[in-house]
């Protein structure tokens, strides 16, 4: 929810439109600053489930575990692996987000369309998933 609030909105602040102002840059830059700030929030989260998952913490020693960490190793603790996740999702996100407003404004120029159908939506986020992927997953 908040990567996909932060896309559009992001994308709208900056004056995205698919057919009056299609400007790629402006979707590569929104999912960029989209797919930080989630990052950003999610992190800790992450890292909390990573631990109780490898460490077999019950969930009544999980408040435990978060203030052990943050006061033998600071609260920046929480955001250990967040530079690795960062290198890997924003890329992703840029050439996602470019390939599917892409193919959205080219279909909806075609169709003289203001709006996709579900199956057209789909297949825009599928290949522009499969581009993002592609280009780079090692």
């Amino acid at each position: 929810v908040l990567y996909f609030t932060t896309y559009e909105e992001t994308k709208r602040i900056l004056g995205y439109h698919e057919i009056n102002n299609p400007n790629p840059s402006l979707p590569i830059i929104s999912g960029a600053f989209a797919r930080t700030i989630a990052v950003t929030v999610v992190n800790p989260i992450e890292l909390i489930r990573t631990k109780i998952q490898s460490e077999r913490l019950k969930y009544t020693q999980i408040a435990n575990a978060v203030r052990f960490a943050i006061k033998n190793q600071g609260f920046l603790s929480l955001y250990r692996g967040w530079v690795p996740t960062i290198w890997r999702d924003v890329p992703f996100s840029m050439i996602y987000w470019l390939f599917y407003e892409t193919f959205k404004t080219q279909i909806l120029r075609r169709e003289k369309s203001e709006q996709l159908n579900s199956l057209t939506t789909f297949f825009c986020g599928a290949t522009a998933g499969s581009i993002a992927a592609l280009v780079t997953c090692p």
